[in-house]
C-alpha cells in the first residue's frame, strides 16, 4: 500500500511540474503578444483570463493554448509540451496565403510601395517591372510574417521591405552593370 501511495505521489508531482511548466510557456507566449484589451479582443480570449495566465494562477485550456501559440508565432507542440521547435514553421504564412489566395488590397499596397520607391529614386519603370518587384516583396513578406492576414504586422513590415528595395536600387546605381539583384 505504501508503494502505491509513493507512486501516486510521484505521478501527482510530475503532473504538477508539467502544469507549472505549461503555465510558464503560456506566460512567455503572452509576453510576446503584449497586453491589453486590444490583444484580448484580437485573439478572442477575455482579458481577465489572459491576466490569470500571465500571473500563472490559471492553466490555459488546450484550445486557448493553441490560440495563444498561433498569435505568438510559436509551435503548439512546444507550448503544450516544451518539446520540438519553439517557433512555428514559416510555412504558416504561406499555407494561409495558399488557402485564401492573393489579396488584391495587399497587392495594391505592395505595388504602391514599389512605385513610391522608384519615384523617390527618380526612376519611371514600366508597370510590369513594378508588378514584378511587388511580387518579389510579397514573397519576402511571406517569409517574414507568421500570419499574412494580420494587417497590423503586414502594414508594419511593408515599409521595411520597401527600404530594402531602396538599398538595392542605391547599390545598383553605385555599381553600374551589376543589376539591382546579386547573382545567387
Amino acid at each position: 500500500m505504501e508503494l502505491v501511495k509513493s507512486k501516486l505521489g510521484t505521478i501527482e508531482s510530475m503532473e504538477e511540474d508539467a502544469e507549472s511548466a505549461l503555465r510558464d510557456r503560456i506566460a512567455e507566449a503572452l509576453k510576446m503578444i503584449g497586453e491589453g484589451k486590444a490583444v484580448a479582443e484580437k485573439i478572442g480570449i477575455a482579458n481577465g483570463t489572459l491576466n490569470k495566465y500571465r500571473a500563472k494562477t490559471s492553466t490555459a485550456s488546450m484550445v486557448n493554448a493553441a490560440v495563444i501559440a498561433e498569435a505568438a508565432g510559436l509551435s503548439l507542440e512546444w507550448v503544450a509540451t516544451g518539446k520540438g521547435e519553439k517557433l512555428a514553421r514559416k510555412a504558416t504564412a504561406l499555407s494561409i496565403f495558399a488557402s485564401t489566395g492573393v489579396d488584391p488590397i495587399l497587392m495594391e499596397k505592395l505595388y504602391k510601395a514599389v512605385e513610391r520607391v522608384y519615384r523617390d529614386a527618380g526612376q519611371r519603370p514600366p508597370g510590369h517591372r513594378i508588378a514584378n518587384e511587388a511580387t518579389e516583396l510579397l514573397n519576402l513578406l511571406l517569409e517574414k510574417v507568421t500570419d499574412i492576414r494580420d494587417e497590423l504586422v503586414v502594414d508594419a513590415v511593408i515599409p521595411v521591405l520597401a527600404q530594402q528595395l531602396v538599398e538595392r536600387l542605391a547599390q545598383a546605381a553605385a555599381e553600374p552593370g551589376t543589376g539591382k539583384r546579386s547573382a545567387s
